[in-house]
């Protein structure tokens, strides 16, 4: 490679300017020539030049990068496109994985059309990649635990969501056509269910076309780009992004543009983090389906029953003591339940539940969970609350109790309720005992008040 095309010793010669683009995490590299300079993100990893320069480097990425990595690599070094962005887990000296992200542009090529010299930068996410796990790992158990609320997602509102979420990806890459689907095992092969789909008017994707991609997804769950489709189909350049939760093929999201090499490496990591969301979604539907064929709900309220409740709800409560830095647990009971059933008969004090119940499940977030826990008691679990907020809310309903109208009896209704909040690790069976003894106290005070634990 000349002087003329990259003048890497003037750049080499200027101490300052060498520091500069090094602290910046630059790297060279003159295939051809075998000469370069790794960039200082992964020489802090133990990698050397000689490693870099023969590719010996790629034997220390993440098994589960690697493909993605390769396919990026191959479109360049194939002259697809000069320019490679990737992020990917390396492996250190001692075994332990840092995700890089390696933004480089080919500067040069051989006679034959291969990568002749590459120029770019090395630099460290794995700050952002933690904080992206850590909020994907909230989200995920947001979207469990919504499968143990009281609401209950139709089939078409869930389709309805895949909707919306394809045409919002237009806002992150441009398309012509796009599907999402979700892939079923078979024992004869792989079933695609399109889940939604925005097509170009007029326009017909032919299934022959994402039935080419389904041996790719299968074997490496990789991304996969199709620069020509060939004659037989209208659209020519396809994009597809498997959607994986915890290593399965769940789904896929494929992308058409009638343009030849329209799509490119650089618009695989925004479409890989929409699929992300869009997988978990598929995959809790799945769950939800299944797990809604089992859930026991309280046929009086709609809420769950206190078997249900206690599997549910005992499973979920490690995950919120890891996450949330507070958790609190409310008992609610109906004052002088007793002398309303005996005075006004069963059926009115059925009706008082049934309205105290509509009034509770509007009274939470979705991601509270309601259980019915004795004849007029209900528990309540409130992730991420504080006490003082957890007293705030519950003073709210216990005010909105006492202002219903019943027209059945004379007279108003209460309710009594009583507070525990948890730090760190906590029992959840302690702190319901801990919340009704909070609940006795409301009760010997007078009733119709709610009292936090101390």
């Amino acid at each position: 490679m000349s002087e003329k095309a990259f003048p890497i010793e003037k750049i080499s010669s200027n101490r300052h300017l060498t520091s500069v683009f090094l602290r910046a995490g630059f790297f060279y590299g003159d295939l051809a020539g075998d000469r370069g300079v790794t960039s200082r993100t992964l020489k802090q990893l133990g990698f050397t030049d000689q490693e870099m320069r023969s590719g010996s480097y790629q034997e220390r990425i993440h098994p589960e990068d690697m493909p993605v990595y390769r396919a990026l690599w191959d479109r360049v070094n194939e002259g697809w496109e000069d320019e490679l962005y990737c992020e990917y887990r390396l492996r250190d000296r001692r075994g332990e994985w840092h995700w890089v992200a390696t933004h480089a542009v080919v500067t040069e090529r051989t006679a034959s059309g291969g990568i002749g010299a590459v120029v770019g930068t090395d630099r460290s996410i794995q700050s952002r990649k933690q904080a992206e796990a850590y909020i994907r790992r909230k989200f995920e158990i947001a979207e469990a635990l919504r499968q143990t609320t009281t609401v209950v997602a139709s089939d078409v509102e869930l389709r309805e969501n895949f909707v919306l979420a394809i045409a919002q990806l237009r806002d992150i890459l441009e398309f012509e056509s796009g599907q999402i689907a979700a892939m079923h095992r078979k024992a004869e092969g792989w079933e695609v269910e399109i889940l939604a789909e925005d097509l170009t008017a007029g326009q017909v994707v032919p299934a022959a076309s994402v039935e080419l991609l389904m041996p790719a997804l299968e074997e490496s769950f990789s991304p996969v780009i199709h620069d020509d489709l060939g004659p037989g189909h209208p659209t020519k350049s396809l994009l597809a992004i498997p959607l994986r939760v915890r290593g399965a093929l769940v789904g896929a999201v494929f992308l058409w543009h009638r343009t030849p090499g329209f799509f490119h490496g650089t618009d695989l990591y925004p479409v890989i983090a929409f699929g992300e969301s869009i997988a978990v979604a598929i995959n809790n539907t799945r769950s939800f389906q299944r797990a809604l064929a089992e859930l026991e709900l309280d046929g009086l309220t709609g809420f769950l029953t206190r078997k249900c409740f206690d599997r549910n709800v005992g499973r979920a409560w490690p995950e919120y003591c890891a996450l949330f830095a507070s958790n609190a647990v409310a008992m609610i009971d109906i004052d002088h339940f007793k002398k309303i059933n005996d005075t006004w008969g069963h059926p009115t004090g059925d009706a008082v539940i049934r309205r105290l119940a509509e009034l509770l499940k509007a009274s939470f977030r979705k991601e509270d969970t309601l259980g019915r826990y004795g004849g007029e008691e209900v528990v309540a679990v409130l992730p991420n609350t504080t006490a003082a907020a957890a007293h705030t809310i519950m003073e709210r309903v216990r005010a909105a109790a006492a202002a219903l109208d019943f027209c059945d009896f004379a007279g108003t209704v209460t309710i009594s309720i009583g507070i525990a909040t948890t730090e760190g690790d906590c029992d959840l069976v302690t702190a319901m005992e801990t919340a009704d003894m909070a609940l006795y106290q409301a009760k010997k005070k007078g009733r119709n008040r709610v009292e936090v634990a101390s």
